[in-house]
């Protein structure tokens, strides 16, 4: 008889045990499971649509990151910092957004907050503005590093105050420093109607232009293959600053390019003609 009612009591257990299953299961299914199922259904637009904004950020970013992993030299230093410092913030300004959010309620407050679709517009312009900044800069250091004379010869032609443009050779070459050790490879003269021609005309050997004319009618970019050499040639120039009949007038580099004027010119005139030669030089055309 004991073990009848132990049967029954165990018989009526699992009974228990299997309706309370049945019921968890049938509360989870449509207090959680159906909801889920439910929001999860306007979720997954949100999400694909994030996802795809989220790849057109990436392939922006990674773009402007290939650029610097280049290594490529920019005429101004400070487009290498800015690239950078766009990348990181276009990196923390991506939305990190789930597949499968935990809860319903997680679900619904990422739909609410990025219902509307994420746009990363601004964000991709301000990296577009940084990378071409830094690529023109690029550029342009290029256009002034050991540049040819003919590419001198066409930034000068018709910028204000120069008259007329001459490139020396190395049969035609005042200095005799044309392509020699620690030389300039390219050295283009030119004159100026600033300067009173009475104080600077000749007749050489190389005739009366701007080469036989000299510096001194207006002045001379000197090219050289490397930085250090221009410096060297800037250092050694210096040294006849302020020496009356033997100063050499005005010397700016800019890349391996050295920039002289003539000392006849004030030192406006010096300052306005070279800037103007710089922008020709490493304008972007």
């Amino acid at each position: 008889m004991i073990k009848g009612k132990k049967k029954t009591g165990l018989i009526i257990a699992i009974v228990a045990i299997i309706v309370i299953a049945i019921v968890a299961i049938g509360l989870w299914f449509t207090q959680i499971k159906m909801p889920y199922d439910k929001v999860m259904n306007e979720y997954n637009p949100v999400y694909k649509a994030t996802v795809e904004k989220n790849s057109e950020l990436e392939t922006s970013i990674q773009s402007a990151q290939d650029d610097l992993d280049q290594g490529n030299t920019p005429l101004d230093v400070n487009t290498v910092s800015s690239v950078q410092i766009t990348v990181g913030n276009a990196q923390e300004s991506e939305v990190q957004i789930p597949e499968h959010p935990g809860t319903t309620a997680e679900a619904q407050d990422l739909i609410d907050k990025y219902s509307n679709t994420v746009d990363y517009t601004s964000v991709m312009n301000e990296l577009a503005a940084a990378q071409k900044s830094y690529d023109d800069s690029c550029q342009s250091f290029n256009q002034v590093n050991n540049p040819s004379s003919s590419f001198v010869e066409s930034r000068l032609v018709g910028l204000a105050n120069i008259t007329a443009v001459e490139a020396a050779t190395e049969n035609r070459d005042p200095n005799k420093q044309m392509n020699k050790d620690g030389g300039y490879t390219a050295a283009v003269y030119f004159t100026s109607d600033l300067i009173d021609p009475s104080k600077v005309s000749a007749e050489t050997e190389y005739g009366n232009g701007p080469v036989a004319l000299g510096t001194s009618a207006g002045g001379c970019i000197e090219v050289f293959k490397t930085a250090d050499d221009a410096q060297k040639r800037c250092t050694y120039l210096s040294a006849f600053d302020g020496a009356g009949a033997f100063n050499s007038g005005s010397h700016t580099i800019i890349g391996t390019v050295l920039i002289r004027t003539s000392n006849y010119l004030t030192a406006s005139q010096q300052t306005t003609i070279t800037n103007e030669i710089v922008s020709s030089l490493t304008a972007i055309k």
